[in-house]
């Protein structure tokens, strides 16, 4: 019988220890009431065995079944116990943030589309200026009634200076001011553009002062 005891016991706190680690110690007293009942009932059994007749062994066998299957029971709950003290917590889901893209401003979009057909009208919300710009400098920059170099825009939120391309031509030298492949100037009249970086005037350093450069591209 000590044998038995010793094995089942053996048995269950190897289990025991396999399934839960440093979590064993916290179940100690729920696992030790659990363990004597279960040896009270195994130690009935077989005494029941030795001291009975053959005539009750398969009543014996019924009942070692039984607590085959609360041993199996027991182990279940002791390893869904386990898991759900070693359970990792999960990470919430991690949000990803979507950037809104920035509105195409207006007036950039307008002169674009007038750019590219420069033989129309220089459509309203811009007029031309008079004179030669500079970068970072403070330039006044007069409206003229006549076609001339320089466009700005009278409204919307922020001001640019923007080259006229009817006035374009093979010779033409805006590069302090604009970068573009000069090679494909056509003769003047023919040139049609794109403003891919405007010139930026900003207010707060001063009338007509643009801070960099900008690009544009020939258009076929």
């Amino acid at each position: 019988m000590a044998a038995i005891e010793e094995s089942l016991k053996q048995f269950i706190d190897s289990f025991l220890k396999e399934k839960m680690g440093v979590h064993y110690g916290s179940f100690q007293k729920i696992i030790e009431d659990k363990y004597n009942y279960l040896l009270d009932r195994v130690k009935e059994t077989v005494n029941g065995v030795n001291t009975r007749t053959d005539g009750k062994l398969r009543e014996q066998d019924s009942k070692i079944a039984s607590l085959q299957q609360e041993i199996n029971e027991l182990k279940r709950k002791i390893s869904a116990l386990s898991s759900a003290q070693t359970a990792k917590p999960v990470p919430p889901a991690r949000i990803e943030q979507q950037v809104q893209p920035s509105a195409p401003d207006s007036a950039l979009t307008m002169f674009n589309a007038w750019a590219a057909n420069p033989a129309r009208l220089l459509p309203q919300g811009f007029s031309y200026v008079s004179g030669d710009f500079n970068i970072r400098t403070q330039q006044p920059m007069p409206l003229a009634s006549a076609p001339t170099k320089w466009i700005i825009n009278v409204t919307g939120p922020k001001k640019y200076l923007l080259p006229n391309p009817n006035l374009f031509h093979p010779n033409t030298n805006i590069g302090e001011l604009y970068k573009m492949d000069q090679t494909r100037l056509k003769p003047a009249g023919q040139n049609k553009i794109k403003i891919v970086v405007p010139c930026v005037m900003t207010d707060n350093t001063g009338p007509g002062y643009i801070e960099f450069a900008g690009e544009l591209t020939l258009l076929s």
